[in-house]
């Protein structure tokens, strides 16, 4: 049976992270602003999506980590809000910062190859 705990918070966090990021990367991509890419270009989105998918991690589990500072206090459920507090931090973050690099990356090749590419 599956046990929440701050050991397989982590990977639970990281695994939504990975879900969400690419639902929402494929909405983007599929977006009227950015719908004319090529496939060239969708590839360097997601190129820069997944070089920075770890990085988000790192930072999004250390933000995590102080926000637990905040949340956790003594008592019988304090594992259980340790546990949650770190879930969603990675989770959220890791998905916010993850968009966030592939929006930027998206916008700056749309900026250079608009008029080459339009419709």
């Amino acid at each position: 049976m599956f046990e929440l705990n701050a050991i397989t918070a982590v990977p639970l966090g990281a695994l939504a992270a990975a879900i969400w990021s690419i639902v929402s990367i494929r909405r983007l991509l599929r977006s009227q602003r950015f719908g004319y890419f090529t496939r060239k270009q969708r590839l360097i989105v997601w190129c820069a999506a997944a070089i920075a998918f770890v990085p988000a991690l790192f930072v999004a589990f250390a933000s995590s980590v102080v926000l637990t500072k905040f949340t956790v206090y003594p008592g019988a459920w304090n594992h259980l809000e340790l546990a949650l507090t770190v879930v969603f931090g990675v989770g959220v973050l890791g998905l916010a910062l993850t968009w966030a690099v592939a929006r930027a990356a998206a916008a700056l090749i749309g900026g250079v190859n608009r008029s080459e590419n339009a419709v």
